[in-house]
């Protein structure tokens, strides 16, 4: 058993498909260079101290006290699929979340010691539950030496991330596992552990040749940079069709409302539409765009996917002017996540288009503009 382990896992951008993804979509999603970082060690103690540095937060709990968090959480979650209580009310605090994996994962009453922190976003688009938990579960699997199949860690992640969005797609949790660029072909459903993806390596994005791989099998090697070669990944790619050619992330303010709220929401009203449809369209023409190296057909697919959550609902009008003004200006934008379904705030925001341009006009919302690095490397230990 090791002493102690640093582990960590990116954050993600959804090109396409996000909310299709819940009825057997395709999606395109990468990793983006913004990680969390947990930092687990045996401590010579009968408890768990757990510091969550982005919330300032630092606690030590008894084993028992553990237990009892696990089993108020899964009677909580049981409760909102009754119908008997919203998602936000799932996870009283973040801690509990924690303490839901360590229960899942810790078989002894080992005494560790947990130190979390991220660079991002916290709900707003960018996979941060996705983040923490594939970090904080990369770091206890090596740490402890469970040893998790690849489909135990994939199944664990999908189970956490359940708590915090009520229904998760397992997108941010695929593409935080394996990093990269990823097209998804398939999702058969949202509790379904069979997601099937395609991957290729930033900035090849898309479709690679046509043999799948099951997210639940996909490496999780430790201390792994990369994972060319690994579990079958096809070698042929398709690339972004110019250097000059880059995605911007612009952050328009933490929603006002929590994401599983805004996805029980919007999930519904395209449960009842033919929209998820068109979403596939969307993503597939966006695939061939990109095979083809069509920026124009690029942009033109970002705008009408921009235009299909604008009809959920998920883009407030603050922000729908801001993408206005983005076209306006020949870009191109759309929300990248949940978006909102109250207030004036959205989350991250993705565009293409010159970057003096669309900073500019972020300026006058008030909102931060960063180029975006995608990351080739997904969770891994240092």
């Amino acid at each position: 058993m090791k002493k102690k382990v640093t582990a960590r896992a990116p954050g993600k951008l959804i090109i396409s498909g996000e909310y299709a993804a819940f009825y057997g979509m395709p999606v395109i999603a990468f990793a983006i260079d913004e990680f969390t970082e947990t930092i687990a060690s045996i401590i010579p103690e009968d408890f768990v101290e757990i510091e969550l540095k982005d919330y300032n937060f630092k606690i030590k709990l008894s084993f028992d006290s553990i237990g009892q968090r696990y089993l108020r959480t899964q009677e909580r979650y049981n409760n909102f699929l009754s119908g008997a209580l919203p998602v936000y009310k799932v996870l009283e605090e973040p801690v509990d979340l924690c303490c839901f994996i360590i229960s899942k994962i810790s078989k002894k009453q080992t005494g560790i010691k947990l130190s979390i922190k991220s660079t991002v976003p916290i709900a707003s688009g960018f996979g941060s539950s996705a983040s923490v938990i594939v970090s904080l579960i990369k770091a206890l699997d090596s740490l402890l030496g469970t040893n998790l199949t690849q489909e135990d860690f994939y199944k664990l992640a999908l189970e956490a991330e359940n708590l915090v969005h009520g229904y998760s797609s397992g997108i941010d949790i695929a593409t935080s596992i394996a990093g990269g660029c990823n097209y998804f072909s398939k999702l058969n459903s949202y509790y379904n552990s069979s997601l099937q993806v395609k991957r290729a390596n930033p900035p090849s994005c898309f479709d690679v040749e046509d043999r799948l791989l099951r997210c639940a099998t996909l490496q999780s090697l430790e201390g792994r940079r990369n994972y060319d070669g690994v579990c079958d990944i096809a070698t042929r790619d398709f690339r972004m069709n110019s250097p000059e050619v880059e995605f911007i992330s612009i952050f328009t303010g933490k929603p006002e409302i929590s994401t599983g709220e805004t996805i029980v929401k919007a999930r519904n009203l395209l449960k009842i539409s033919d929209r998820k449809c068109k979403f596939k369209e969307v993503t597939l023409n966006l695939k061939d765009a990109f095979e083809n190296k069509n920026l124009l057909k690029t942009m033109n697919q970002i705008r009408n996917n921009n235009e299909l959550l604008k009809e959920l609902g998920v883009v407030p009008k603050k922000v729908q002017r801001f993408i206005e003004e983005i076209e306006i200006c020949s870009g191109a934008a759309k929300i990248c996540g949940s978006g909102a379904v109250a207030g004036e705030n959205a989350g991250a925001v993705i565009a293409i288009g010159n970057f003096d341009c669309i900073n500019e006009i972020a300026k006058k919302f008030n909102y931060i503009v960063k180029r975006v690095k995608p990351s080739n490397i997904g969770a891994h230990v240092l």
